[in-house]
């Protein structure tokens, strides 16, 4: 349990967000989500007045609805405690709040990934690529070219569009040339993967070339579909390229935090389903 202590007075919905974002740091640390069911208010009296106690306490409860809540529960334990997080990485608190805003899209998409165990597959699998794109564009914003370049680039090839191209094509074209300079989805799965790679080639076997290919062509099909690819990922294929995905996150996501690579390694060591994503291909 961590208890939150303001420095000074602060409104019930400050409290809330705060909570709200311990919460979703233990869900990354447990790996699924924890579902707000208490959250207790302490509230300074009037200390003028002996009768009362020195603080009134409010108890709020809340349930979740929807999701896993008719599902037997899942019985495992954190990846990592609170306390292991902060005596590895001491700033670790500091840094979730710090860039919860920058992070948080991404979090909410993979807490959704793990939210429902009944989740169609390739539903699963677009949103842990999603997931994946959303912390690059936000945690590593970046472009292929420096922005006055790309508006002369442009600038130049809206100009060369022949003047008889059909409106609806002119306007495809203009809508495309507008996004050219976003980086890829096989982009950012290189930078990222290097990330978490941190400089060691003996790491991530199964996160390589072939890997990045297939998700790549499988999120295309599933998005656009068309002519099948040769390297689709279907079943249990693309279920395993989706804990992989997450994994990924997870590891990224304890980067920002300041866990060295060191520590990284040894809680995937003690998980045994990531331990062996992270360490073989099997099942890819």
């Amino acid at each position: 349990m961590i208890a939150i202590d303001a420095d000074e007075p602060q409104t019930l919905n400050w409290h809330f967000a705060a909570t709200s974002k311990l919460r979703a740091l233990a869900e990354l640390l447990y790996g699924r989500p924890l579902h707000l069911t208490k959250l207790k208010v302490e509230l300074p009296a009037d200390p003028t007045k002996e009768s009362h106690p020195p603080y009134v306490d409010i108890e709020i409860y809340a349930r979740t609805i929807g999701g896993d809540d008719r599902l037997p529960p899942v019985d495992r334990p954190p990846m990592l405690t609170a306390p292991a997080l902060i005596e590895a990485a001491p700033n670790a608190l500091a840094e979730w709040f710090a860039q919860y805003e920058t992070l948080s899209a991404a979090l909410y998409l993979l807490s959704t990934v793990a939210s429902d165990r009944r989740m169609f597959i390739n539903v699963r699998f677009l949103l842990a690529a999603q997931a994946v794109e959303t912390f690059h564009r936000e945690a590593c914003p970046s472009t292929i070219v420096p922005a006055e370049d790309h508006a002369a680039i442009v600038k130049a090839l809206t100009a060369a569009i022949p003047p008889d191209t059909p409106k609806a094509m002119r306007d495809k074209l203009k809508g495309t040339l507008e996004w050219i300079n976003e980086p890829s989805l096989r982009r950012r799965l290189n930078a990222l993967i290097a990330f978490a790679r941190d400089g060691r080639s003996d790491v991530m076997p199964a996160y390589g070339k072939s890997f990045i290919d297939a998700v790549v062509a499988t999120r295309n099909h599933e998005t656009h579909h068309g002519e099948k690819p040769s390297n689709l990922l279907t079943g249990a294929e693309m279920y395993t390229a989706s804990r992989r995905l997450i994994l990924l996150l997870t590891v990224l996501f304890l980067r920002r935090l300041g866990l060295p690579s060191d520590a990284i390694q040894i809680v995937i060591a003690k998980h045994l389903e990531f331990r062996t994503l992270w360490t073989t291909t099997d099942g890819l």
